[in-house]
């Protein structure tokens, strides 16, 4: 499938012998593809008290999807763009593990 849109899809039931078989309408369901968007590389540090630094992260890749994966928002103009909040989701699923 390429393209966005509602489909419906004509489905085949055989019996457990395969010598009946049933056609039925499946309800339509609704796909959504989103633009391939570039994933970019980060440098970053992250600082805890007394300004010493506790990580680096040296070339950690961020989509622009990765805030959205989290349950984030970002306006329509910046859906399909890496942002600041992208980097920070990145930084503390990095940090947190399974507990963010």
């Amino acid at each position: 499938m390429k393209k966005a849109g509602k489909y419906s899809a004509t489905v085949t039931a055989l019996a457990d012998d395969e010598t009946a078989s049933k056609q039925f309408i499946a309800p339509y369901a609704e796909v959504n593809i989103k633009p391939a968007a570039p994933s970019i590389k980060i440098f970053a540090l992250a600082q805890a008290d007394r300004n010493a630094y506790t990580k680096a992260y040296m070339e950690l890749e961020v989509s622009p999807y990765e805030a959205e994966k989290y349950g984030y928002t970002k306006g329509p103009d910046y859906a399909d763009k890496v942002t600041i909040l992208d980097a920070m989701v990145a930084i503390h699923r990095d940090m947190y593990g399974a507990n963010f």
